[in-house]
Protein backbone atom coordinates (compact mmCIF):
# COMPACT_ATOMS: atom_id res chain seq x y z
CA UNK A 1 0.00 0.00 0.00
CA UNK A 2 2.61 2.33 0.94
CA UNK A 3 4.47 1.09 -2.48
CA UNK A 4 1.31 2.15 -4.15
CA UNK A 5 0.91 5.60 -2.42
CA UNK A 6 4.26 6.51 -3.38
CA UNK A 7 3.59 5.80 -6.55
CA UNK A 8 0.69 7.65 -6.74
CA UNK A 9 2.70 10.82 -5.28
CA UNK A 10 5.15 10.56 -8.62
CA UNK A 11 2.41 10.40 -10.63
CA UNK A 12 0.66 13.39 -9.14
CA UNK A 13 4.06 15.58 -9.87
CA UNK A 14 3.43 15.04 -13.32
CA UNK A 15 1.75 18.47 -14.63
CA UNK A 16 -1.14 16.59 -17.25
CA UNK A 17 -0.88 18.81 -19.93
CA UNK A 18 3.55 19.86 -20.26
CA UNK A 19 4.85 17.00 -18.30
CA UNK A 20 6.67 19.40 -15.94
CA UNK A 21 8.08 17.73 -12.94
CA UNK A 22 8.64 19.23 -9.49
CA UNK A 23 7.55 22.67 -10.54
CA UNK A 24 3.72 22.32 -10.53
CA UNK A 25 0.52 20.43 -11.52
CA UNK A 26 -2.37 20.81 -13.69
CA UNK A 27 -4.75 22.28 -11.58
CA UNK A 28 -4.59 23.84 -7.80
CA UNK A 29 -6.61 22.81 -4.93
CA UNK A 30 -9.11 24.87 -5.69
CA UNK A 31 -9.45 22.88 -9.18
CA UNK A 32 -8.14 26.18 -10.90
CA UNK A 33 -6.21 25.76 -13.87
CA UNK A 34 -2.67 26.92 -12.75
CA UNK A 35 -0.38 25.05 -15.66
CA UNK A 36 1.74 28.36 -17.62
CA UNK A 37 1.72 26.92 -20.82
CA UNK A 38 -1.66 25.73 -20.94
CA UNK A 39 -3.08 29.45 -19.77
CA UNK A 40 -0.93 30.46 -22.75
CA UNK A 41 -2.29 28.25 -25.14
CA UNK A 42 -4.38 29.39 -27.29
CA UNK A 43 -7.78 27.36 -28.88
CA UNK A 44 -8.02 27.14 -32.43
CA UNK A 45 -11.55 27.25 -31.65
CA UNK A 46 -12.75 30.01 -29.46
CA UNK A 47 -9.11 31.70 -29.75
CA UNK A 48 -9.29 31.74 -25.54
CA UNK A 49 -6.62 30.75 -23.97
CA UNK A 50 -6.56 28.73 -20.83
CA UNK A 51 -8.21 25.15 -22.66
CA UNK A 52 -7.61 22.78 -25.61
CA UNK A 53 -10.01 21.95 -28.16
CA UNK A 54 -11.44 19.20 -26.18
CA UNK A 55 -12.69 20.91 -23.57
CA UNK A 56 -13.69 24.47 -24.93
CA UNK A 57 -17.14 25.46 -24.58
CA UNK A 58 -18.31 26.12 -27.84
CA UNK A 59 -21.40 24.42 -29.81
CA UNK A 60 -21.30 21.66 -32.22
CA UNK A 61 -22.75 24.07 -34.73
CA UNK A 62 -20.48 26.98 -33.67
CA UNK A 63 -16.92 24.77 -34.08
CA UNK A 64 -18.30 23.37 -37.67
CA UNK A 65 -18.73 27.01 -38.45
CA UNK A 66 -15.37 27.94 -37.53
CA UNK A 67 -14.10 25.25 -38.71
CA UNK A 68 -16.02 26.03 -42.59
CA UNK A 69 -14.64 29.55 -42.16
CA UNK A 70 -11.21 28.40 -41.69
CA UNK A 71 -11.30 26.02 -44.69
CA UNK A 72 -12.88 28.43 -46.87
CA UNK A 73 -10.55 31.44 -45.83
CA UNK A 74 -7.27 28.65 -46.60
CA UNK A 75 -8.35 27.90 -49.76
CA UNK A 76 -9.18 31.90 -50.88
CA UNK A 77 -5.27 32.13 -49.23
CA UNK A 78 -4.09 29.25 -51.30
CA UNK A 79 -5.95 30.75 -54.53
CA UNK A 80 -4.35 34.30 -54.01
CA UNK A 81 -0.74 32.83 -53.57
CA UNK A 82 -1.04 30.99 -56.52
CA UNK A 83 -1.76 34.04 -58.88
CA UNK A 84 0.53 36.29 -56.98
CA UNK A 85 2.97 33.76 -58.36
CA UNK A 86 1.48 33.18 -61.86
CA UNK A 87 1.41 37.39 -61.92
CA UNK A 88 5.30 37.67 -60.36
CA UNK A 89 6.75 34.62 -62.96
CA UNK A 90 4.79 37.06 -65.80
CA UNK A 91 6.69 40.45 -65.30
CA UNK A 92 9.67 39.61 -63.13
CA UNK A 93 13.36 40.66 -64.54
CA UNK A 94 13.76 37.32 -65.25
CA UNK A 95 11.45 36.44 -67.47
CA UNK A 96 11.75 39.80 -69.25
CA UNK A 97 15.44 39.86 -69.75
CA UNK A 98 15.19 36.41 -71.17
CA UNK A 99 13.73 37.48 -74.26
CA UNK A 100 16.28 40.02 -75.01
CA UNK A 101 19.48 37.94 -73.99
CA UNK A 102 21.41 35.27 -76.27
CA UNK A 103 21.35 31.27 -74.79
CA UNK A 104 25.27 31.38 -73.98
CA UNK A 105 24.55 34.11 -71.46
CA UNK A 106 21.80 32.89 -70.06
CA UNK A 107 23.17 29.46 -69.46
CA UNK A 108 26.22 31.06 -68.27
CA UNK A 109 24.14 32.58 -65.62
CA UNK A 110 22.72 29.22 -64.72
CA UNK A 111 26.08 27.71 -64.16
CA UNK A 112 27.42 30.56 -62.11
CA UNK A 113 24.50 29.93 -59.52
CA UNK A 114 25.08 26.20 -59.63
CA UNK A 115 28.18 27.27 -58.80
CA UNK A 116 27.35 29.36 -55.89
CA UNK A 117 24.58 26.89 -54.68
CA UNK A 118 27.24 24.50 -54.28
CA UNK A 119 29.68 26.51 -52.02
CA UNK A 120 27.30 27.64 -49.85
CA UNK A 121 25.95 24.12 -49.85
CA UNK A 122 29.37 23.26 -48.97
CA UNK A 123 29.95 25.96 -46.51
CA UNK A 124 26.77 25.06 -44.86
CA UNK A 125 28.01 21.23 -43.89
CA UNK A 126 30.75 22.71 -42.90
CA UNK A 127 29.17 24.52 -39.77
CA UNK A 128 26.74 21.56 -39.39
CA UNK A 129 29.53 19.31 -38.92
CA UNK A 130 31.19 21.50 -36.13
CA UNK A 131 28.09 22.15 -34.31
CA UNK A 132 28.02 18.37 -34.36
CA UNK A 133 31.28 18.06 -33.29
CA UNK A 134 30.45 20.45 -29.99
CA UNK A 135 27.64 18.40 -28.57
CA UNK A 136 27.38 18.03 -25.33
CA UNK A 137 28.45 14.49 -23.91
CA UNK A 138 25.47 14.32 -21.51
CA UNK A 139 22.62 15.62 -23.10
CA UNK A 140 20.95 12.56 -23.57
CA UNK A 141 21.33 11.61 -20.15
CA UNK A 142 19.97 14.80 -18.85
CA UNK A 143 16.72 14.50 -20.89
CA UNK A 144 16.46 10.76 -20.50
CA UNK A 145 16.02 11.72 -16.69
CA UNK A 146 14.06 14.91 -17.50
CA UNK A 147 11.54 13.61 -20.29
CA UNK A 148 11.75 9.74 -20.49
CA UNK A 149 10.28 7.01 -18.14
CA UNK A 150 10.75 7.46 -14.36
CA UNK A 151 11.07 3.48 -14.49
CA UNK A 152 10.77 0.67 -17.19
CA UNK A 153 7.34 -0.29 -18.66
CA UNK A 154 6.70 -4.19 -19.17
CA UNK A 155 4.27 -4.81 -21.95
CA UNK A 156 2.46 -8.27 -21.35
CA UNK A 157 2.59 -10.60 -24.86
CA UNK A 158 -0.52 -9.25 -26.47
CA UNK A 159 -1.57 -9.13 -30.30
CA UNK A 160 -2.26 -5.44 -31.30
CA UNK A 161 -1.73 -6.35 -34.71
CA UNK A 162 0.98 -3.64 -35.36
CA UNK A 163 4.52 -3.78 -35.76
CA UNK A 164 6.95 -4.43 -34.07
CA UNK A 165 4.52 -6.46 -31.57
CA UNK A 166 4.62 -9.90 -33.08
CA UNK A 167 5.04 -13.75 -32.37
CA UNK A 168 8.83 -13.31 -31.87
CA UNK A 169 8.32 -10.57 -29.45
CA UNK A 170 6.69 -12.45 -26.26
CA UNK A 171 6.98 -9.37 -24.14
CA UNK A 172 8.42 -6.10 -24.62
CA UNK A 173 10.39 -4.00 -22.18
CA UNK A 174 10.54 -0.41 -22.76
CA UNK A 175 13.66 1.01 -20.71
CA UNK A 176 13.89 3.29 -18.70
CA UNK A 177 14.02 7.17 -20.07
CA UNK A 178 12.62 5.73 -23.38
CA UNK A 179 10.36 8.08 -25.63
CA UNK A 180 12.05 11.21 -24.35
CA UNK A 181 13.10 12.75 -27.99
CA UNK A 182 9.05 12.53 -28.16
CA UNK A 183 8.37 14.27 -25.33
CA UNK A 184 11.27 16.90 -25.68
CA UNK A 185 9.47 18.19 -28.98
CA UNK A 186 9.11 21.46 -28.82
CA UNK A 187 10.27 22.09 -25.43
CA UNK A 188 12.82 24.80 -25.25
CA UNK A 189 15.61 22.39 -24.21
CA UNK A 190 15.72 20.92 -27.68
CA UNK A 191 17.24 24.11 -28.95
CA UNK A 192 20.38 22.45 -27.04
CA UNK A 193 20.25 19.18 -29.25
CA UNK A 194 22.82 20.65 -31.89
CA UNK A 195 23.63 17.12 -33.32
CA UNK A 196 20.07 16.59 -34.02
CA UNK A 197 19.50 13.17 -32.09
CA UNK A 198 16.42 13.73 -30.44
CA UNK A 199 15.06 13.81 -34.06
CA UNK A 200 17.05 11.00 -35.51
CA UNK A 201 15.24 9.01 -33.01
CA UNK A 202 11.78 10.64 -33.85
CA UNK A 203 12.43 9.38 -37.18
CA UNK A 204 13.88 6.28 -36.66
CA UNK A 205 10.98 3.69 -37.84
CA UNK A 206 11.46 1.09 -35.04
CA UNK A 207 11.32 3.72 -32.37
CA UNK A 208 8.12 5.01 -34.59
CA UNK A 209 7.16 1.47 -34.35
CA UNK A 210 7.97 0.81 -30.64
CA UNK A 211 6.24 4.18 -30.15
CA UNK A 212 3.07 3.29 -31.21
CA UNK A 213 2.44 0.22 -30.17
CA UNK A 214 3.00 1.47 -26.47
CA UNK A 215 0.20 4.30 -27.09
CA UNK A 216 -2.25 1.62 -28.49
CA UNK A 217 -1.71 -0.79 -26.20
CA UNK A 218 -2.47 2.08 -23.47
CA UNK A 219 -5.39 3.47 -25.32
CA UNK A 220 -6.62 1.24 -27.81
CA UNK A 221 -6.92 2.13 -31.77
CA UNK A 222 -7.95 5.48 -31.12
CA UNK A 223 -5.07 6.25 -29.61
CA UNK A 224 -4.07 9.70 -31.37
CA UNK A 225 -7.30 11.22 -29.95
CA UNK A 226 -8.19 9.38 -26.65
CA UNK A 227 -4.55 10.01 -25.47
CA UNK A 228 -5.48 13.69 -25.34
CA UNK A 229 -4.59 14.90 -21.87
CA UNK A 230 -3.48 11.90 -20.45
CA UNK A 231 0.12 11.66 -18.98
CA UNK A 232 1.71 10.62 -21.88
CA UNK A 233 0.10 13.55 -24.24
CA UNK A 234 2.74 16.10 -25.22
CA UNK A 235 3.18 18.82 -27.90
CA UNK A 236 4.50 15.83 -30.55
CA UNK A 237 0.52 14.09 -30.74
CA UNK A 238 -0.79 17.41 -30.42
CA UNK A 239 0.75 18.27 -34.06
CA UNK A 240 -0.13 14.72 -35.14
CA UNK A 241 -3.87 15.06 -34.04
CA UNK A 242 -3.92 19.12 -35.62
CA UNK A 243 -2.40 17.60 -38.94
CA UNK A 244 -4.86 14.47 -38.90
CA UNK A 245 -7.85 16.73 -38.16
CA UNK A 246 -6.90 19.74 -40.73
CA UNK A 247 -6.51 16.63 -43.38
CA UNK A 248 -10.06 15.55 -42.66
CA UNK A 249 -11.52 18.79 -42.65
CA UNK A 250 -10.04 19.30 -46.21
CA UNK A 251 -11.18 16.24 -47.29
CA UNK A 252 -14.61 16.43 -46.20
CA UNK A 253 -15.15 19.88 -47.21
CA UNK A 254 -13.31 18.76 -50.92
CA UNK A 255 -15.73 15.64 -51.01
CA UNK A 256 -18.76 18.04 -50.12
CA UNK A 257 -18.13 20.51 -52.94
CA UNK A 258 -17.49 18.04 -55.78
CA UNK A 259 -20.56 16.64 -54.74
CA UNK A 260 -22.10 20.13 -55.15
CA UNK A 261 -20.31 20.84 -58.24
CA UNK A 262 -22.01 17.17 -59.52
CA UNK A 263 -25.32 18.17 -58.70
CA UNK A 264 -24.94 21.36 -60.48
CA UNK A 265 -23.70 19.48 -63.94
CA UNK A 266 -26.11 16.63 -63.20
CA UNK A 267 -29.16 19.28 -63.08
CA UNK A 268 -27.69 21.02 -66.43
CA UNK A 269 -27.47 17.29 -68.01
CA UNK A 270 -31.01 16.66 -67.21
CA UNK A 271 -32.23 19.89 -68.91
CA UNK A 272 -30.63 19.30 -71.61
CA UNK A 273 -31.34 15.94 -71.97
CA UNK A 274 -35.29 17.11 -71.62
CA UNK A 275 -35.01 19.29 -74.49
CA UNK A 276 -33.21 16.58 -76.77
CA UNK A 277 -36.08 14.20 -75.73
CA UNK A 278 -39.18 16.48 -76.85
CA UNK A 279 -37.05 17.45 -79.90
CA UNK A 280 -36.84 13.34 -80.53
CA UNK A 281 -40.16 12.81 -79.87
CA UNK A 282 -41.19 16.09 -82.59
CA UNK A 283 -39.10 14.83 -85.47
CA UNK A 284 -40.75 11.31 -85.25
CA UNK A 285 -44.18 13.31 -85.21
CA UNK A 286 -43.15 15.29 -88.38
CA UNK A 287 -41.91 11.91 -89.90
CA UNK A 288 -38.06 13.33 -89.87
CA UNK A 289 -36.49 10.18 -88.25
CA UNK A 290 -38.00 6.73 -87.77
CA UNK A 291 -38.63 4.50 -84.92
CA UNK A 292 -35.68 2.46 -85.05
CA UNK A 293 -33.31 5.63 -84.91
CA UNK A 294 -34.99 7.13 -81.66
CA UNK A 295 -35.06 3.71 -79.97
CA UNK A 296 -31.00 3.62 -80.97
CA UNK A 297 -30.62 6.94 -79.15
CA UNK A 298 -33.43 6.17 -76.33
CA UNK A 299 -30.41 3.21 -76.14
CA UNK A 300 -27.75 5.31 -75.59
CA UNK A 301 -29.03 7.67 -73.35
CA UNK A 302 -30.07 4.81 -70.74
CA UNK A 303 -26.35 3.48 -71.00
CA UNK A 304 -24.78 7.51 -70.25
CA UNK A 305 -27.68 7.32 -67.12
CA UNK A 306 -26.50 4.09 -65.98
CA UNK A 307 -22.43 5.55 -66.17
CA UNK A 308 -23.35 8.56 -64.44
CA UNK A 309 -25.42 6.72 -61.75
CA UNK A 310 -21.97 4.69 -61.18
CA UNK A 311 -20.19 7.79 -60.45
CA UNK A 312 -22.81 9.06 -58.49
CA UNK A 313 -22.42 6.00 -55.86
CA UNK A 314 -19.03 6.20 -56.32
CA UNK A 315 -18.97 9.87 -55.12
CA UNK A 316 -21.50 9.45 -52.41
CA UNK A 317 -18.82 6.57 -50.57
CA UNK A 318 -16.44 8.95 -50.90
CA UNK A 319 -18.38 11.32 -49.34
CA UNK A 320 -19.71 9.26 -46.68
CA UNK A 321 -16.34 7.96 -45.69
CA UNK A 322 -15.17 11.78 -45.52
CA UNK A 323 -18.33 12.51 -43.19
CA UNK A 324 -17.44 9.43 -41.29
CA UNK A 325 -14.16 10.42 -40.78
CA UNK A 326 -15.07 13.79 -40.01
CA UNK A 327 -17.83 12.69 -37.24
CA UNK A 328 -15.25 10.21 -35.86
CA UNK A 329 -13.11 13.45 -35.56
CA UNK A 330 -15.60 15.83 -34.01
CA UNK A 331 -16.77 12.84 -31.27
CA UNK A 332 -13.14 12.36 -30.38
CA UNK A 333 -12.66 16.01 -29.85
CA UNK A 334 -15.30 16.71 -27.63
Amino acid sequence: MNAQNQNQKQINQYCAFCRTTNDHQLKNKQGQIVCPILLQHECPCCHTKGHTTKHCTMTYEEKERVRRERWEKTQKIKAENLAKQEEFKANCWASKITKKVSPAVIKKIEEDEQNREAKQSAKIAKVEEEKKKKIEKNFVAIMQRKYGFVSEFKMPPVKLGTWPHDELYPEIVIPKGEFWYYRIFGKDDEKYDVNGVAKALRDNEYNKGLYYVYLKYNYSDEWLFKSEGSKDDCHYLHKMREKSRMILENSYYEQEERMREFMKEDKKRMEKEEEEEEEMLRKIKAGEISQRKYSKWMNTKRIAEMERDEEFDALGVEYGKALEAETRAMINKK
